[in-house]
């Protein structure tokens, strides 16, 4: 039962709410128990905007979308990270325990972030909601991913120095 049918927000996955998401592996992967709390992340933006629907002009919801889009490629970027550290671990890298190690903590890190922005998202008082309200929360959801991009770009660049 998913955390927002039952209205109890646990940070660890129920393995009901794991999502298969399989691109390039026969194996579930460590990212995957996490990837609910993206989708719920996702759906109370949207929940939120369709507060306001009647007041966007294409460029904010243009923006809006943007997010929501980004959200679901986190799905991937998460995935293709772990993926990468995985294959370096089969050829023999010696330092992949430590990246591997650093690698779970951030994305339960990560997964623990999405849960409080989750929540700041639905104490917000129906009667507060405006196009302000929206925007800002939109934004803060805007630099966690820009966080997460150079997170993302740190494994990126690990990845190179290893193959040289």
């Amino acid at each position: 039962m998913s955390s927002r049918r039952n209205g109890n927000f646990s940070p660890y996955p129920h393995p009901s709410e794991r999502r298969n998401f399989q691109q390039n592996s026969n194996r579930e992967r460590f990212v995957e128990q996490f990837f609910f709390s993206i989708d719920e992340l996702k759906w109370d933006l949207i929940l939120l905007r369709e507060n306001i629907s009647n007041l966007l002009t294409m460029e904010y919801l243009d923006y809006f979308v943007r997010i929501e889009i980004s959200l679901d490629r986190l799905k991937f970027s998460s995935a293709f990270a772990e993926d990468l550290i995985c294959r370096r671990n089969r050829e023999g890298d010696q330092n992949v325990t430590m990246d591997f190690n650093e690698f779970q903590q951030n994305i339960h890190a990560s997964h623990l972030e999405r849960i409080r922005i989750s929540q700041l998202i639905r104490a917000i008082n129906p009667s507060e909601i405006n196009l302000s309200v929206v925007f800002n929360t939109y934004t803060m959801v805007g630099y966690y991913l820009v966080g997460l991009g150079y997170q993302s770009l740190r494994v990126v660049e690990l990845e190179g120095l290893n193959q040289n």
